[in-house]
């Protein structure tokens, strides 16, 4: 057994976004081992022993490459921890040999998706409208289906969506206004989630930050074009008044396009693109 000098420095809360259940927040106490300072930086380090890994309770997370969120301070404190989901994970597809067309097939046909878009939406009105909020029976099997769908170009399950579809027709009529569909019927919503997005309503940000704000995040996102208008009224920027988040008009890079367009191209002429691949496959090679 190999024994390291450590010791404890209280317990730190640890989740990943997106949380959909409460149980995706562990309560955790973080040690420190000096002999792992100068190696380690930014990183989480979950124990290996115990009945189940607590990466696994985090959503189903199983650590290819996800990013995890680490709180130590005071003044945000949970009372009370609820136990995790199960995130039994799905077995993988398996073939007996893999095929250049199963290839081509696998990418076109993952272009597209839109599952775990639409199970993250309708658990966030159930969410919203229920009176369980994220308690309730729906918002657990969301939650439970919602890692089983991201992981779903990974396994090749493809993904039931009789009942999420069910659930939609039965909540999503509308949407609650933080949500910012405005391209469908939304309803004020008296969740905490509509008190925040009220709040910042009217939070202004000085003209000089504004610009400052501008400049570093076009710097960090040159694919992402921003458009904030400013009020006639005053010289400062209401940054989310008035739904101004949705000014936000993301161009993204044409390749988000080409890849749609490549998908509804492929459907439609599938064995001819298969064909193509094949023959640039035996020239390559």
């Amino acid at each position: 057994m190999l024994l390291v000098n450590c010791f404890s420095i209280g317990e730190v809360l640890v989740t990943k976004n997106p949380c959909l259940y409460p149980g995706d927040i562990r309560r955790l106490e973080a040690v420190d081992i000096p002999a792992l300072r100068p190696f380690i930086r930014d990183c989480i380090v979950f124990p290996v022993l115990g009945s189940r890994p607590h990466s696994n309770e985090i959503s189903g997370s199983d650590l290819d490459g996800d990013q995890y969120w680490v709180y130590w301070g005071n003044e945000l404190t949970v009372k009370e921890i609820i136990p995790p989901l199960a995130y039994t994970p799905a077995s993988k597809k398996s073939v007996p040999e893999v095929t250049l067309e199963l290839i081509v097939n696998h990418i076109l046909d993952t272009f597209n998706d839109q599952t775990s878009g639409i199970i993250s939406n309708t658990h966030s009105v159930i969410a919203d409208r229920n009176q369980n909020g994220t308690k309730s029976a729906d918002c657990k099997f969301l939650a439970e289906l919602f890692p089983r769908a991201i992981d779903a170009v990974k396994t090749g399950e493809q993904i039931n969506m009789e009942r999420v579809n069910k659930l939609r027709e039965e909540y999503c009529e509308k949407y609650p206004t933080w949500m910012m569909k405005d391209d469908k019927p939304s309803y004020k919503s008296e969740s905490i989630n509509g008190h925040l997005f009220n709040k910042v309503q009217n939070l202004l940000i000085p003209n000089n930050d504004y610009r400052f704000i501008y400049m570093k995040y076009n710097k960090i996102n040159k694919d992402i074009s921003i458009n904030m208008e400013a009020d006639d009224d005053m010289n400062e920027q209401h940054y989310f008044r008035n739904k101004r988040l949705s000014n936000f008009y993301q161009s993204f890079i044409p390749s988000r396009y080409f890849s749609t367009f490549i998908t509804l191209f492929y459907h439609k002429h599938r064995l001819i693109i298969i064909i193509i691949c094949l023959f640039i496959y035996f020239i390559a090679f």
